[in-house]
């Protein structure tokens, strides 16, 4: 992957990453720093510094544990992530006028795109205003006349929209697959979905309608504010966990928007009791009853690429794929070892992209995942 060791702008506060410095040895730091306060601490017990030097030992075994349990789920894997997530909380950047468009934060290179945050002006129903992470493609800058295909990622539960770039490093990953020549040039937008714990990005009988949120008012910024080509053909739709149940629902119903779908971990019921009945205006609310009624429709069937961890639910995958190609879908349904967590889809997401774009006819050259003799049939 591409190194990321450039300075991060946090507003007026800037942030230099070294590069290779993963989350586990940030907590061993502050591990150390933590029990070394502590010692400071009791030594000094008796007066105002002790105190605070015990205090500080606190908050440095919170933040130790808070970054070893990110590295041990991938969530957290380096000092890039730790920026990013820093980046999330910073106050909503303003709305850029219609028609204008969206600027990267510093110029690419010929191998190094660019990140950065925006803010999506909401109309869909129950929804405010909400930000998207932008990833433009090496060379965006020096080609200023190119326009380019987009893949729309979607988070999992709970989560945002920074979690596809610093927990999945799609930004490095894609970088990389374009400068090896095996991934077209590609625009990767990634909105935050607003998901809590147990929630599905769908729209909710009398609630929030983050599909149209995420498929109208996202895919309409896009197009607007960003050198995207506007069709069907140069769209990829993909998730993971609850993103990639989301994203089979909507993806299979709406190949006049979106031309391929890639599922990393993806299940096949509902977390929400009020999505098991179907969801706003009587949509379907669960893949195989989305690919069914798209099929009923006489929907044109889209290529799916599904991957499952060994560890999870890799059962999911295989009967999907099996629903997927009797509905006449394009499927690869895979199981790799891993777990459900960020490790199994920031390594995952690479190869589900460059299948996708293949069957599109986008990749540069044709490259396919190998088959796993475990997938379904």
């Amino acid at each position: 992957m591409v190194t990321d060791d450039g300075p991060r702008s946090l507003g007026r506060v800037t942030i230099v990453l070294v590069p290779g410095v993963r989350t586990w040895w940030l907590a061993v730091a502050l591990g150390g720093a933590a029990a070394a306060l502590g010692v400071g601490g009791w030594r000094a017990r008796r007066s105002a510094v002790g105190g605070v030097l015990a205090a500080s030992a606190v908050l440095a075994c919170g933040a130790g544990v808070a970054l070893g349990w990110g590295a041990a789920t991938g969530y957290v894997p380096d000092a890039h992530a730790v920026a990013l997530l820093l980046r999330s909380r910073l106050p909503m950047p303003a709305a850029l006028p219609e028609g204008s468009q969206a600027e990267p934060p510093h110029p690419t290179s010929a191998t190094r795109g660019a990140t950065w945050r925006v803010r999506i002006p909401a109309t869909a129903s129950g929804v405010g205003d909400r930000y998207a992470w932008v990833h433009v493609p090496p060379g965006y800058d020096q080609e200023p006349g190119r326009r380019y295909p987009v893949v729309y990622l979607w988070h999992g539960s709970p989560g945002t929209g920074a979690d596809w770039f610093a927990a999945g490093e799609v930004d490095r990953t894609v970088d990389a697959l374009v400068a090896g020549d095996r991934l077209a040039a590609t625009i990767v937008v990634a909105p935050d979905l607003g998901l809590g714990l147990d929630q599905e990005p769908l729209d909710r009988p009398g609630g929030a309608q983050l599909a149209t949120f995420a498929t109208r008012d996202v895919v309409g910024w896009a197009d607007d504010h960003l050198r995207t080509v506007p069709d069907a053909g140069h769209r990829v739709l993909g998730g993971m966990s609850a993103g990639a149940y989301g994203a089979l629902v909507v993806g299979v119903q709406r190949p006049d928007l979106f031309g391929a779908v890639v599922g990393v971990l993806p299940y096949e019921r509902p977390s929400e009791d009020d999505l098991r009945q179907g969801a706003a205006g009587g949509a379907p609310s669960t893949p195989a009853a989305a690919i069914d009624a798209a099929h009923d429709a006489g929907l044109d069937p889209v290529p799916v690429y599904l991957v499952a961890a060994s560890k999870d639910d890799p059962d999911a995958a295989r009967a999907l794929g099996r629903t997927l190609r009797a509905a006449h879908h394009d499927v690869r349904a895979l199981v790799r070892p891993g777990h459900h967590d960020w490790r199994f889809a920031r390594e995952q997401v690479g190869p589900g992209l460059v299948w996708a774009e293949q069957a599109l006819g986008l990749a540069p050259s044709p490259v396919s995942a190998p088959r796993d003799a475990r997938r379904g049939t």
